[in-house]
């Protein structure tokens, strides 16, 4: 068998419980989520890294769970720190703590589920751990998504806020007057935002490569302005598609 070693990471919004495994060993902290904490973890990486390259083990391998978006952060720093990095879909950890009757639903648990769960997988000519390897994503397509999803947002607000509008218009004016105007006036600076996000995604567009596949989505019939920002944002040039 391969030697090598695997760290899980269970990331929580405050704090990070590490296991590592190298098939033998279970070594378990954690540090927090702040940059002192990040770069605590992966000095202890690389020391991890040194001892095990005098051993003649291959590179150490991280891995965590999608938790939103609290796992970016570190996920990102690992990988810019030139580590392989493993995001996977939490429903398989918490089948292969069924299917191996582990029933810790500790954070430390979990690290050590997720550590154990990667080492094996590369042992399994089946697997398809591959696709789980975390890519970075462009900056710019990275800060169009986050755009497009504070627009949707933003909509929702606005319907929210449009709502509760409809709901005081039933009172007599000497009553809603007051909170009509307030209710309002948070719409239109809705509507404000909205339209300087808008700017700031056709900004991106016209200045990246993204130019031309956002004139052919757009001549598609169905397929708005904002759909087409949407499509770029979640899915670049599809480049992650087989077919």
């Amino acid at each position: 068998m391969q030697s090598r070693c695997v760290v899980g990471i269970d990331v929580s919004k405050r704090r990070l419980d590490v296991c590592s495994f190298n098939g033998e060993t279970f070594i378990s902290k954690v540090y927090e989520t702040s940059p002192e904490g990040l770069k605590m973890l992966m000095k202890d990486a690389e020391e991890e890294q040194l001892k095990s390259s005098e051993k003649g083990r291959d590179d150490i391998y991280f891995a965590m769970e999608s938790t939103g978006s609290y796992h970016v952060k570190c996920a990102l720093a690992l990988t810019q720190k030139g580590y392989t990095v493993y995001v996977l879909n939490p429903l398989i950890i918490k089948k292969y703590k069924e299917e191996n009757l582990t029933r810790a639903s500790t954070d430390k648990g979990s690290a050590r589920a997720i550590a154990t769960y990667v080492y094996n997988t590369f042992d399994n000519p089946f697997s398809e751990i591959s696709r789980f390897k975390f890519v970075p994503r462009p900056a710019d397509t990275e800060a169009l998504k986050l755009m497009v999803k504070a627009i949707e947002d933003l909509f929702k607000d606005r319907t929210r806020t449009t709502n509760r509008i409809e709901a005081l218009k039933q009172y007599p004016e000497e009553y809603n007057k007051i909170p009509l105007k307030s209710l309002k006036k948070m719409v239109r600076k809705i509507d404000k935002e909205i339209k300087s996000i808008e700017k700031e995604i056709m900004k991106i567009i016209e200045k990246y490569e993204y130019k031309e596949q956002y004139k052919r989505l757009t001549s598609i019939p169905g397929i708005g302005e904002r759909t087409a920002a949407s499509l770029i944002a979640y899915f670049n040039e599809f480049e992650t598609f087989k077919s």
